[in-house]
């Protein structure tokens, strides 16, 4: 949720230290897993959607960094992770965008020919994912602290 400080210093979670959303995401993975049935496990999966995205925004946030430094190498390695490791994500198709820059400018002709392939083949359907995935983005509002 939000705190009564993120509205005069606002941050975001895309910024900060990853560790604990991965162990989150395991967690909650771990969860789905074992207890398929059980009546956390379709809150469990939409909070490992949100942090799927979470984690995703993260390596574009650093994949936009180093394409401001004109490091390129970085930027399309970054990018790659987000279609690796994050492929639903709702940040594929930027990191699709960021490898084509990254490798224009590397003079590597095939790979960005290749990247821009995949966006164009996948504009439709990314787009209709990302209507899907945007209901799904945030998690749900915690209770614990309604008494009534």
């Amino acid at each position: 949720g939000t705190g009564i400080l993120d509205g005069w210093f606002p941050r975001d979670q895309a910024e900060h230290e990853t560790e604990t959303l991965h162990n989150a995401f395991n967690d909650f993975a771990t969860l789905v897993r074992r207890y398929p049935d059980s009546k956390y496990a379709g809150d469990a999966y939409q909070r490992m959607i949100y942090l799927r995205n979470e984690l995703a925004q993260h390596e574009i946030s650093v994949a936009e960094y180093y394409l401001s430094r004109k490091a390129w190498t970085g930027a399309a390695n970054r990018a790659r992770i987000v279609i690796e490791r994050y492929e639903q994500s709702t940040w594929r198709k930027r990191a699709l965008e960021i490898m084509v820059t990254a490798y224009r400018e590397l003079g590597l002709e095939q790979l960005a020919d290749d990247a821009q392939r995949v966006l164009d083949l996948n504009k439709d359907i990314a787009a209709n994912l990302y209507n899907f995935d945007a209901e799904l983005e945030k998690p749900p509002e915690s209770s614990w602290y309604k008494f009534w």
